[in-house]
C-alpha cells in the first residue's frame, strides 16, 4: 500500500514538473520544446500553482512576452484562449500590459474575447490605455474592442489615458466613441481626472476645446 502511495505521488511529481517545463519553455520561446512537451501529452492548458504563479498558463506567459509562434502551437494544440488566471486575466489581458503587438495580433486572429475584464473590472484596452501601448490600442480598437467599457471604480479605458497623459491613446478613444461626460464612482470626468494630474493639453482635448472629432483628423488618413 504504502508503494502505491509513494509511486502515486512520484507520479503526479513527474507530471507537474513536465508541465512546468512547458510553461517554461513558452515563457522562452522555444518552440522545439514547447513542440516536445505537447508530444508527450502535457495538457497546453497546465496550470502554474508552483513557481510564484497566478493561475497562469503556457498561453499567458507565451503572450506576455511576445512569442506568436509559440501561441500558434499552443492553441493547435487546444489551449483555451480566454483562460483567466487567479486574478481573472486572460492571455490577451497579458499581453497588452506588455504592449506585445504580435501576441495580440494572433490572439485577435483566434477569436480572443477582447472585453472579458479581469477581477476588478480592467479589459485590455483599459490596461493597454494605461500603460501607454498606443499600437495595441489601435490594434484591438481595430478588432472593435468597446471603448464605453467601466471597471470597477468607474474608470473607463479614456479614464486610464487621461489619468497618465496617454495624449495620442486618448485622441484614439475619443476617435472611437469614448465617453467624456462617463463619471467615476467619485464622479469625475475624464477631462476632471486629467485636470486634477495636472494634464491642462489632455484636459482641453477631451473636454473638446482642442480636439479632433474624427479619426481622419487625429492621424491624417
Amino acid at each position: 500500500m504504502l508503494i502505491v502511495v509513494f509511486v502515486g505521488v512520484l507520479v503526479e511529481a513527474v507530471i507537474a514538473s513536465s508541465g512546468l517545463d512547458l510553461w517554461n519553455a513558452a515563457k522562452e520561446g522555444n518552440l522545439t520544446y514547447v513542440d516536445d512537451a505537447l508530444r508527450t501529452g502535457i495538457s497546453p492548458n497546465w496550470v502554474n500553482q508552483d513557481d510564484y504563479g497566478y493561475g497562469e498558463t503556457a498561453l499567458h506567459v507565451s503572450s506576455k512576452f511576445n512569442h506568436p509562434t509559440v501561441i500558434s502551437a499552443l492553441l493547435e494544440a487546444g489551449a483555451e484562449k480566454d483562460q483567466r488566471d487567479d486574478r481573472g486575466e486572460t492571455p490577451i489581458f497579458w499581453a497588452s500590459m506588455h504592449g506585445s503587438l504580435d501576441a495580440i495580433t494572433r490572439l485577435i486572429e483566434s477569436g480572443a474575447d477582447l472585453d472579458i475584464p479581469d477581477n476588478w473590472g480592467v479589459t485590455p484596452l483599459m490596461t493597454a490605455s494605461y500603460r501607454g501601448h498606443l499600437s495595441s490600442v489601435e490594434a484591438m480598437i481595430d478588432a472593435h474592442a468597446n471603448v464605453t467599457l467601466s471597471d470597477n471604480d468607474g474608470y473607463t479605458a479614456l479614464h486610464y489615458a487621461a489619468g497618465h497623459n496617454r495624449l495620442s491613446i486618448a485622441q484614439l478613444l475619443l476617435s472611437e466613441g469614448a465617453d467624456i461626460r462617463k463619471q467615476d464612482n467619485t464622479g469625475r470626468t475624464p477631462g476632471h481626472l486629467a485636470k486634477d494630474e495636472g494634464y491642462i493639453q489632455l484636459q482641453e482635448i477631451i473636454d473638446g476645446i482642442t480636439g479632433a472629432t474624427s479619426r481622419k483628423v487625429v492621424y491624417g488618413i
